[in-house]
């Protein structure tokens, strides 16, 4: 799982360069894909133009230019993802003892994706390993993508396996997998739950990018993503409403005393799988009022009332003892979009969400 590794580590520290690269893509790809003829109607399949625009965005951070465009790479990638989840649906109805025969057979789509892949990305590994090894010579330039970080965690941690060019280029595969579906189908859901809303939904939600665009010179960086509440307020409603097909998580219990559970009174042994309810916290009209409507500012409302509270009160001024708004404040400000909680399960919850 080295893949994974490399992103939970370079991720977030490569921010500053992956934002402007990802709204350079964003930009050319909705231009090519939905075109900029603002006069006639065409049709959209919302999900399949999803996939296409997901996977360009996604792999502009992963392979770079041009490859992140070229169509050969794209449909393969793509094609390995869907084909993935088709497998895994085959699978289930193989007896255990003929899965590893099944298993290779059924497989041998992924192999030929992989394999018409990999002609394009081994040339680049390469060539990004030659270029990485001279890194220190003056006029260097290196894309700031997966590959460049891959290699460079490989190389710092000594692991040799890691930088072959075809164990490089192998993990694009799951990486793409766990990008395209997830990413699509939720942009899916988002668009659907936004135009089937009041019309004044998309206009304030496209009033609020224009304003925070402006104001920081016509870019978008970490600060100024921070701003669009309302947007992440109705990304983090349409998850909560479809939450990517997932009614319930599945944990399997690891300690080797097993998982006891002493208010209900029951314990499970170490490799024991347990499924909890998902779908139902996202839908308790305990916890959200009219659950199963998509309040597209459900998230944002209380933040901005309390904002403008704390400006009509001027209890921003240091003559007041303000702790106690601003504590709560900032308690709404931590719930964005990828804040997991007990009501909110999109992600899982705990150490190990999603």
């Amino acid at each position: 799982m080295f893949h994974e590794h490399v992103v939970h580590k370079e991720i977030v520290r490569n921010l500053a360069a992956i934002i402007p690269n990802a709204w350079d893509e964003i930009q050319s790809a909705i231009d090519e894909i939905w075109g900029t003829d603002t006069t006639n109607w065409k049709d959209s399949p919302v999900f399949d133009d999803g996939m296409k625009f997901v996977a360009r965005v996604s792999n502009r951070m992963l392979v770079g230019l041009p490859l992140c465009r070229d169509e050969t790479f794209l449909k393969n990638v793509g094609n390995f993802a869907s084909d993935v989840i088709f497998l895994m649906t085959l699978m289930n109805f193989v007896p255990s003892i003929l899965a590893p025969i099944a298993g290779r057979i059924l497989s041998i789509p992924h192999a030929i994706h992989f394999n018409r892949v990999k002609k394009l990305t081994i040339p680049v590994i390469k060539a990004r390993l030659l270029a990485l090894s001279h890194a220190d010579e003056k006029g260097t330039s290196i894309p700031d993508d997966y590959i460049t970080w891959h290699i460079k965690t490989a190389a710092a941690e000594n692991d040799i396996p890691s930088l072959q060019p075809e164990r490089i280029a192998r993990s694009l595969m799951p990486l793409n997998f766990a990008a395209l579906h997830t990413t699509t189908l939720t942009l899916t859901s988002l668009l659907f739950d936004i135009f089937s809303s009041n019309p004044s939904v998309a206009s304030i939600l496209r009033e609020e990018a224009e304003a925070v665009y402006a104001s920081n010179n016509n870019t978008w960086d970490k600060q100024s993503l921070s701003r669009l509440v309302r947007m992440d307020s109705a990304i983090r409603e349409s998850m909560r409403l479809n939450p990517l097909g997932v009614r319930v998580m599945i944990r399997k219990v690891i300690a080797d005393e097993g998982l006891t559970n002493e208010e209900e009174g029951w314990t499970v042994p170490k490799g024991t799988y347990i499924t909890v309810d998902a779908h139902s916290p996202m839908h308790d009209p305990e916890v959200y009022t009219e659950p199963n409507v998509y309040d597209p500012f459900r998230f944002s409302r209380p933040r901005e009332q309390l904002e403008k509270q704390m400006v009509e009160d001027k209890l921003n001024t240091e003559d007041e003892d303000d702790s106690g708004t601003r504590a709560e404040l900032l308690k709404l400000k931590n719930t964005g979009l990828i804040t997991t909680g007990d009501t909110y399960l999109p992600f899982g919850h705990g150490r190990h969400a999603w």
